[in-house]
């Protein structure tokens, strides 16, 4: 419960902009699907939309189209054959916990990591839904177990976590390799001979951490950083996280006045220092990609080590063991090439955009690659992350202090306290004469007679002066789903009482490669997810974090059209996360004229 002591405006979930319409949307088309009532609120939803705005009648319609797709009987062979009618029946089997143990289960013992999990679980089958978007993904005690679904691209995600994953630890230092996830094994859960869909996977190294988005969420007291925004709130198919206020210091203005130092637990110039020096740390394997006939193994196929050999499963190979390849920049460029063609489509199908600028868009856009992306290839990074958003960002929590608990100020124009409330007291002195005369005749029977003797004590009294205020905070830091590694400066085993614990969040793993780009590209491909998702669009830490990574050598973030390119990239991005992040860090931006107007309200001023 929340008391507003003064003038409050409260956005509920109950809201709807351009930046969350496709869920907003999606949500009642799926409830009207099952509730007459719910029918009724969404035609009137939709009727007064199409009044209201008529340039968005086309996207609910689009919207109401793919739920009707995914509702309808498929002809999908794939998933036939697993034994469902349509693609929402198919989606719901990534919830299947009793369907997808046994499958994990199968997995551990094939790659000799079941007795691992059994000693580190005391004997007992653990088994914990992580994600059910996209793919599904499950956690055991030691081990990550990922699945790709053939929905969603999933062979070229899948090779795209293998490849990126064993390049690095295969090329990488071990100071920033043991700031990944290491890859125990992959394959696929059924052989070729399989009628449905083949299960590519991957069992990956539990990173025991916390994300940096799970901190700023406020169950540590941590802050978003921004730029100014919309306090809306939105959570983007497991890309980014709702968190209402864009800066998270709850007074709307997005500027990110709490983000770490005394008041916030993230130090965002130590988290925009580590990751521009991860990035750039993977220079070194520069070589791989100028040397085009170097052979490289694509899947790493062995098992845990100190596991046992065994004979490999037939399934473990998913492709033949000599199959090869040379890392080139074709595939990123390639990638760049089929996004242009698509753009003008996917945005004017989002709708995050005001139709003004979308109108402009095919013109503002670049006509090919070549005219988008930097000449001197030699700069380009060797591997591109993909999706650096919030998410994917771990760390550990450290206790770095305490603050005496003490009792709150009062607040201004706060009501007089009431006194407390007395239950009773009777006041001295005999007892007052009886009012009331019973009836003449037998006296009916008793329903309640007191004891004989004084009455008993008051079960309250007040105590003369001010009622004192105590506050206590709650012993130790909150609960944690995932349990990250916490540690502490202090000797004692638990908080000191009456005092609160200080935290402090470190960086300390990237995880997640399944949008990686193993054949490199531009190094600012990377930038524009985390400037944008975590960072809020804060031009300082964006400057700060092309100084870090353009130091000494290999690849750089050049200069050259670097408001242009930035832009683009937002607009190229596969899904609509980065442009709704975009438009509500800086939600100016739909007041300008031009695309140009937005380079400079967005991007401007970082090389100044």
């Amino acid at each position: 419960m929340v008391l507003n002591i003064e003038d409050t405006v409260a956005v509920t979930q109950n809201f709807a902009n351009r930046a969350n319409l496709d869920d907003v949307c999606d949500a009642m088309i799926y409830e009207a699907e099952r509730e007459p009532k719910r029918a009724e609120i969404w035609n009137t939803f939709r009727a007064a939309l199409s009044a209201q705005h008529p340039n968005l009648t086309s996207f609910v319609d689009r919207r109401i189209a793919v739920y009707a797709d995914s509702a309808k009987p498929t002809e999908d062979s794939y998933i036939v054959a697993e034994g469902y009618k349509t693609k929402a029946e198919y989606h719901d089997m990534f919830h299947d916990l009793k369907l997808w143990k046994h499958r994990v289960v199968e997995l551990l013992e094939r790659h000799g990591l079941g007795e691992q999990e059994r000693e580190a679980s005391g004997g007992e089958e653990i088994l914990m839904e992580l994600v059910a978007g996209q793919n599904p993904i499950f956690r055991t005690p030691t081990t990550i177990i990922k699945f790709y679904s053939h929905l969603y691209g999933g062979t070229p995600s899948h090779h795209a976590e293998v490849s990126s994953l064993t390049r690095l630890h295969e090329h990488l230092p071990p100071n920033y390799g043991a700031q990944l996830p290491r890859l125990f094994a992959s394959g696929t859960l059924f052989t070729d001979g399989h009628k449905g869909w083949n299960w590519p996977y991957v069992v990956i190294q539990v990173v025991n951490a916390i994300s940096v988005g799970n901190v700023w969420g406020g169950q540590w007291g941590g802050r978003r950083v921004g730029n100014g925004g919309e306090d809306e709130g939105e959570d983007e198919d497991g890309d980014e996280n709702g968190n209402g206020d864009v800066d998270g210091d709850g007074d709307g203005d997005g500027d990110g006045d709490e983000g770490g130092g005394e008041n916030g637990i993230v130090e965002w110039e130590e988290t925009v220092d580590w990751v521009a020096e991860m990035l750039k740390g993977r220079f070194i394997l520069q070589v791989l990609t100028l040397n085009n006939e170097m052979k490289y193994r694509r899947f790493l196929l062995t098992p845990c080590p100190n596991s046992p050999p065994k004979p490999p499963h037939p399934a473990v190979h998913s492709i033949p063991p000599d199959d090869t390849f040379a890392p080139t920049h074709l595939g990123w460029t390639a990638f760049l090439a089929n996004k242009l063609r698509t753009a003008v489509t996917r945005h004017r199908s989002w709708a995050i955009f005001p139709s003004h600028l979308l109108d402009q868009l095919e013109a503002y856009l670049p006509a090919s690659v070549e005219e988008l992306v930097p000449e001197d290839r030699a700069r380009w990074a060797t591997l591109l992350h993909g999706d650096l958003n919030p998410d994917n960002v771990m760390g550990y929590i450290d206790v770095v202090g305490y603050v005496e608990a003490v009792t709150p100020p009062p607040q201004l124009n706060a009501p007089p306290a009431e006194p407390p409330q007395i239950v009773y007291a009777p006041p001295p002195g005999p007892p007052p004469p009886v009012i009331y005369s019973p009836p003449p005749g037998p006296p009916p029977s008793a329903v309640y007679s007191p004891p004989p003797g004084p009455p008993p004590p008051a079960i309250y009294s007040p105590q003369p002066g001010p009622t004192p205020v105590v506050y206590a905070p709650p012993p130790g830091p909150p609960p944690l789903l995932d349990q990250p590694i916490v540690t502490t400066t202090s000797s004692a085993d638990v908080d000191p009482p009456n005092r609160i614990p200080r935290y402090h969040w470190r960086p300390t793993h990237l995880i997640d490669f399944g949008d990686a780009h193993p054949s490199g590209g531009d190094p600012l491909f990377d930038l524009v997810p985390f400037v944008v998702t975590t960072l809020g669009c804060r031009k300082d830490l964006m400057q700060r974090f092309v100084d870090v990574y353009n130091r000494g050598e290999g690849p750089r973030i050049e200069k050259k059209e670097f408001v242009r390119r930035a832009l683009c990239y937002v607009l190229l991005w596969e899904f609509p996360g980065i442009p709704k992040a975009v438009v509500k860090c800086v939600p100016a931006l739909k007041a300008c004229g031009s695309w140009k107007e937005v380079e400079e309200v967005v991007w401007g001023g970082v090389w100044e």
